[in-house]
């Protein structure tokens, strides 16, 4: 199957930026007094209101976009944003997949979300006017300043340049296979 990797780190689903890899940051300090999900509505709660937003340049395919952004998520295939199944992403092409969210007030960021999350739990693609989309093999993204990445969900803070690269079939998945009369 193929990868994802971010200066050397790898990913076998999706990186993300901003939002999210703070979500999990205040989630894990509150975890020691509540259960993860209870922690987690916490820490999107007081992300939310703190709004921390990234100033980057996001390169791709000899193009250069600045954005300011609460979050960039970056997924193996086309349409990866979206409620995994295992392996279920769509691999043809052989790219990365970065979303831009561009709107930057709270409510937009707000109703944005609640579209998404209405969608992808209704199996529809996540398509909407206020995502940009961007599809590339390689893909760096450029700041002034250290970026906590969550690759599949675990948070590592990343210094300089990104360089995010798509490997194919770089990954061999073994599975056991039972039989049909057990």
């Amino acid at each position: 199957i193929p990868i994802g990797t971010v200066n050397g780190h790898t990913f076998v689903n999706n990186a993300s930026c901003g939002f999210y890899p703070h979500v999990v940051l205040y989630r894990e300090r509150i975890r020691p007094f509540l259960s993860k999900w209870p922690a987690a509505v916490i820490a999107a709660i007081i992300v939310f209101v703190r709004r921390p937003l990234l100033a980057v340049d996001v390169v791709a395919a000899g193009v250069q976009r600045r954005r300011k952004t609460a979050a960039v998520w970056i997924g193996i295939g086309r349409h990866s944003l979206r409620l995994p199944a295992p392996g279920d992403a769509d691999q043809n092409g052989g790219v990365l997949e970065v979303v831009l969210p561009r709107p930057l007030d709270r409510p937009q960021l707000f109703s944005l979300a609640w579209r998404m999350w209405l969608k992808l739990r209704r199996g529809e693609k996540a398509v909407d006017p206020d995502l940009e989309f961007v599809r590339a093999p390689e893909i760096r993204l450029v700041a002034k300043h250290r970026i906590y990445v969550a690759m599949d969900g675990e948070v590592s803070r990343l210094v300089g340049s990104l360089r995010f690269e798509y490997k194919a079939d770089a990954l061999t998945v073994l599975s056991l296979v039972v039989p049909d009369d057990a």
